[in-house]
């Protein structure tokens, strides 16, 4: 299970740039973390666990983990193909912080429906950080699907 020591304030002080840090360094590192919490713990939501999609697609020649892929690139002009998003970058470690911490009984910023466009899955919003991890029930786990920031103009939706 998620070690928990990670709450969601602690998260996002620990994904800001550092003053030393290259651009190319900090995204290195949330990548580096965000990997390592994938690979190397469990997570769970409701005592289910939650399985995220560790299968590697190639990227402008590069293979890239699924998982990964898919938190920190967006598809926002809808006729082109996903691209890094910096912001989506930046809070993709929320993805943990809310999972291993946050329940809707105890925290009152966490929002859980189910998704408006596939009665299967499950969107928990954190309105703290505007965020949203979406997920499907599958079997006896939690398979993720993507998670996102929410825009303030968006964020009635949830």
């Amino acid at each position: 299970m998620g070690n928990g020591s990670m709450n969601c304030d602690g998260i996002a002080k620990n994904y800001k740039k550092s003053g030393g840090e290259t651009n190319k360094e900090y995204l290195q590192r949330i990548k580096r973390d965000f990997l390592n919490k994938i690979f190397q713990e469990r997570h769970y939501y409701k005592k289910i666990e939650v399985k995220f999609d560790k299968n590697q697609i190639t990227v402008d020649g590069k293979k890239e983990v699924t998982a990964f892929f898919h938190v920190t690139s967006s598809d926002k002009n809808k006729n082109k193909r996903r691209e890094v998003d910096i912001e989506r970058y930046q809070k993709c470690m929320l993805v943990f912080a809310i999972l291993d911490n946050c329940k809707s009984i105890t925290c009152t910023s966490i929002n859980v429906t189910v998704d408006p466009n596939y009665s299967d899955r499950l969107r928990i919003y954190c309105s703290k950080f505007r965020y949203t991890i979406v997920m499907k029930k599958k079997n006896s786990k939690y398979e993720f699907i993507t998670a996102f920031p929410v825009s303030k103009n968006n964020e009635h939706k949830f």
